[in-house]
């Protein structure tokens, strides 16, 4: 309750959000929603103020939501993400300062908790960190090093056919966006973890997953997608909202019963 009365008071300018004192809410949602496609990638360079970084297919299935005022977009998102963490019965998490700040910035991170989650009983969702983020998709390798075949064709299958749908749409726009992704490799953004290159994070993301997979730990899925992300933000954290969610853990058989009374 204390996490979510402050988010909203930071929102509707009651308190001061002093996680980022002068940062407007919804900062990184507008981006999203104010996405121009005749200029896409002009200025995706990470950490920049209003940069569109995510590939044409998030914008083209965001587009939508730009007929609406921004003001309405942002409480809906808020919505969402709130919901995603009530039915991950973690909640809580909300009380988690980087996580207020995810949700004040209107990012990503917590949606990515609900797809690692629900993902096991509908694998098409992992094209949303594939289709926005890129590495963080690496947490659907968990179906690979566990035999799961029919979910990672799943998988791979949507985030393919939404790949198909939205180039035959707009191709340039795709080699933009590889463009811009090539272009943003090694950028400094002032985190701690740029001392980390990516690829070392996503051989430890990988060597997480695969110990997760053969010791049936799926808490590990979480903490490799944190670990992966190009670019680790204190919102990242809000992925690990799905390590403690009762709902990702595998359900285990029960006792025996003796029907001989």
């Amino acid at each position: 309750m204390a996490g979510i009365g402050y988010l909203l008071g930071s929102v509707v300018g009651i308190i001061p959000f002093t996680l980022q004192l002068g940062v407007p809410p919804g900062l990184d949602l507008h981006a999203y929603w104010a996405a121009d496609f005749d200029n896409l990638y002009a200025s995706a360079e990470i950490g920049q103020t209003g940069a569109f970084l995510y590939s044409p297919a998030f914008a083209q299935a965001f587009a939508p939501l730009r007929l609406l005022p921004f003001e309405l977009v942002y409480a809906l998102w808020l919505v969402i993400c709130l919901a995603a963490l009530a039915w991950m019965r973690v909640l809580w998490f909300v009380a988690i300062p980087p996580v207020i700040a995810d949700l004040y910035f209107g990012n990503i991170h917590v949606l990515y908790a609900a797809v690692i989650v629900a993902g096991f009983t509908a694998p098409g969702f992992w094209a949303l960190p594939w289709l926005t983020k890129v590495t963080p998709g690496i947490g659907s390798l968990w179906f690979a090093l566990t035999g799961k075949f029919r979910s990672l064709a799943v998988a791979v299958g949507v985030t393919t056919l939404m790949v198909i749908v939205s180039f035959a749409l707009a191709p340039d726009l795709w080699g933009d966006w590889v463009a811009s992704l090539i272009g943003n490799v090694g950028r400094p953004t002032g985190m701690r973890a740029d001392a980390v290159p990516l690829v070392v994070r996503l051989a430890v993301a990988v060597a997480v997953l695969a110990w997760g997979a053969r010791t049936n730990r799926r808490w590990t899925i979480p903490v490799a997608v944190f670990l992966a992300a190009p670019t680790i933000w204190p919102g990242s954290v809000a992925v690990l909202a799905a390590a403690f969610s009762p709902l990702l853990q595998p359900r285990l058989p029960g006792p025996a019963v003796d029907s001989t009374g």
